[in-house]
Order: structure tokens, then sequence, then C-alpha cells
């Protein structure tokens, strides 16, 4: 969704990859790293940006041992395939994933839920299933959620919005969504664009979100939503 794809100070990957060659020499940081790593370039489909991940370059254990401090990550409008592989080590710091428009398919891994720093978390444009973690409405600094155009089922989480008051941003729109719209997403009063078209929602608009003052985007297009309109 364009309005989720702000202009921002991003410590892309491919930096990450010109810098690390001067702290080759630190042979302390684990194997277990490494190898991780390239399981997850492995199952993104060996993907180009990320020839220098392999295990014999002299750096490769400076590379994964450094992703600790990684704050933002983008790798949107790629070839990216298969599933996401997320650790610990590697996400705890993560503020921005952006992700959007690629070849990803799974679920959301459930330890996305446990990023208390994420303030944005961009997946639209790919082959992601199965329902939205719970976890995520737990994000205290969520500001930007966009899983637009996959094909999660379920329901929204009836949290999303309650715990994250900093929330600007969701976009849900073209999944196979059911159930009711959570009556909590505007509880920050900073909610400006809710978009869920073209889903299965049914029950009425919520008088949370029909209140929100900051509001100045609402798409419910091509639901089964019901009730009054006020």
């Amino acid at each position: 969704m364009p309005m989720l794809r702000r202009q921002h100070t991003r410590a892309y990957l491919c930096l990450l990859l010109v810098l690390v060659p001067c702290c080759g020499f630190q042979h302390y940081m684990a194997d277990e790293e490494a190898q991780l790593l390239l399981q997850i370039k492995s199952a993104w489909g060996d993907p180009p940006v990320l020839a220098e991940w392999n295990a014999s370059a002299s750096a490769a254990h400076c590379i994964f041992g450094r992703l600790n401090k990684l704050q933002d990550l983008d790798l949107s409008e790629n070839n990216l395939t298969g599933h996401l592989v997320v650790d610990g080590f590697a996400a705890v710091s993560l503020k921005m994933i952006y992700l959007g428009d690629n070849n990803l398919s799974g679920i959301i891994p459930d330890f996305f839920g446990r990023l208390e720093n994420l303030t944005d978390l961009i997946l639209y444009n790919n082959n992601f299933c199965g329902e939205i973690p719970a976890s995520i409405t737990r994000l205290p600094s969520l500001s930007y959620l966009d899983l637009e155009n996959n094909r999660f089922n379920g329901t929204l989480p009836p949290e999303l919005g309650k715990h994250s008051l900093y929330l600007a941003g969701v976009s849900v729109g073209n999944n196979d969504l059911t159930g009711a719209i959570p009556e909590g997403l505007c509880n920050g009063g900073n909610l400006y664009s809710f978009s869920a078209s073209s889903n299965r929602l049914n029950g009425s608009i919520p008088a949370g979100l029909a209140n929100c003052a900051a509001l100045i985007k609402l798409n419910l297009g091509s639901n089964q939503l019901s009730g009054q309109v006020r």
C-alpha cells in the first residue's frame, strides 16, 4: 500500500556486506549463527542481493554476528521465495521490516510478537497464509502493519490496537479474513488509515472506529458488513 511506504534512513544489508571485510579477523562468532543465516538465505531462494552470504567468505562470521544490531531491514521488491526464518539473536533490535513485493510464503513467525521495538511490519504482495498471529497485537511500538495482497485467513486479532497505542496505519485488504473488525483499533487515537477491502469481514463497524477522530482513510469495500452507518 503506497501510503505506508515511507522514506527513511535504512541500514541496508548490502551496506553491511560492503563494510564487514574490515572485521573479518573476528573469529569468535559462533558457527551456529553462520549456519542459521545460510539457512535463511536458502529458504529465501538464494537471492542475488545476498550472494556474499557464504560459508567460505572470510568475513562470514562477522556478518552473522553483527546482525543483532540491525534495526531496519528492507528487502522489498525482489524475488525472494520460501518461508520466513527468524531467530532472536538476529532480530532483537529490529524496528522496521520491509519485505513487500516478493514471493515469500508460509506463516508469519509468532516470534515477531516479541520484537518490542518493531514499528513497521510491511509484508504486502506476497503469498503468506494462515492466521495473523495474536502476538503481533502486543507490540507496544507498532505503527504500521501492511499485510495487503496475501492469503491470510481467520479473523483479525481482537486485541489489535489495544496495546499498540501508536498504531497509525493498518492495511489487510485482499486476503480471506472473516469475523468482526476489532473494537480497539483506534484506542491510541492515532489511526489515520484502515484498509480491509476484499475480505469476508462481517458484523457492524465498531463504535471505536466510527468515532476515530484521526481517521482520514477507511476502505472496507467488498466485505459482508451489516448494520447501520452512523
